[in-house]
C-alpha cells in the first residue's frame, strides 16, 4: 500500500486498485493491455499470476512485463547506502531474496524470489503468452550524474517483455 500512495503522488489522475493479482474481480477478456512492473519478483508463483493476467486480458490482449535481471542479486555500498547490484552468483537456483528498500525518504523491507531466465519464458508460454518483443531498460538520466547512475548504464538491471496473449500453450516437450 505504500507503493500506492507514492504512486498516487506521482500520477495522481489514475485510478489504482489494490488486490490479489492471482485472484482479481475483473470479469474475463476485460483489458486489452495490461502493465506489470517488478511484480513477477516478489512471487514465489509466477504461474498464477501469469494465469489470472492471461484470463482478464482480451484475445489478442498485450501484456508489458518488466523485470530484474535474474542475473543474480548482491548488494555493494555506494555512499552511504546499500545498493542492490546483479551479478552472476547461484544463477540456477531459485531462493528469497530480502533487502531495504529506501527511495523517495520511505524506508519499507522488500522481498523478492531470484530464478532463472527458463523459469520466466516457460511461465510466459506455458500460461498463454508468445514473446513478441524484449528490451533492456536504462535508467532515466539524474540531474547530477553519480557513482550510481554511472554503474546502471553498465548494468542491466532490468529487462521487459511485450507478450501477446495466444491460444492454447506453445511450449512442447
Amino acid at each position: 500500500k505504500n507503493m500506492v500512495e507514492i504512486a498516487k503522488k506521482r500520477v495522481p489522475n489514475a485510478k489504482f486498485v489494490v488486490g490479489n493479482i492471482k485472484h482479481t474481480d475483473f470479469p474475463s477478456n476485460y483489458f486489452d493491455f495490461a502493465l506489470c512492473s517488478l511484480v513477477l519478483d516478489g512471487m514465489r508463483d509466477i504461474g498464477g499470476v501469469l494465469s489470472e493476467i492471461n484470463r482478464i486480458l482480451k484475445p489478442n490482449g498485450m501484456l508489458i512485463l518488466i523485470i530484474r535481471n535474474p542475473f543474480i542479486t548482491s548488494t555493494k555500498q555506494i555512499g552511504n547506502k546499500q545498493k542492490t547490484i546483479r551479478k552472476f552468483n547461484y544463477y540456477f537456483n531459485k531462493y528469497l531474496i530480502k533487502y531495504v528498500w529506501d527511495e523517495f525518504r520511505t524506508k519499507m523491507p522488500i522481498y523478492e524470489f531470484h530464478r532463472p531466465m527458463q523459469e520466466f519464458i516457460r511461465g510466459f508460454i506455458s500460461n498463454g503468452f508468445a514473446i513478441n518483443d524484449y528490451f533492456d531498460l536504462k535508467p532515466k538520466k539524474p540531474k547530477n550524474r553519480n557513482e550510481w547512475f554511472e554503474y546502471n548504464l553498465r548494468v542491466p538491471k532490468f529487462m521487459g517483455f511485450k507478450l501477446k496473449k495466444v491460444e492454447g500453450s506453445i511450449l512442447h516437450s
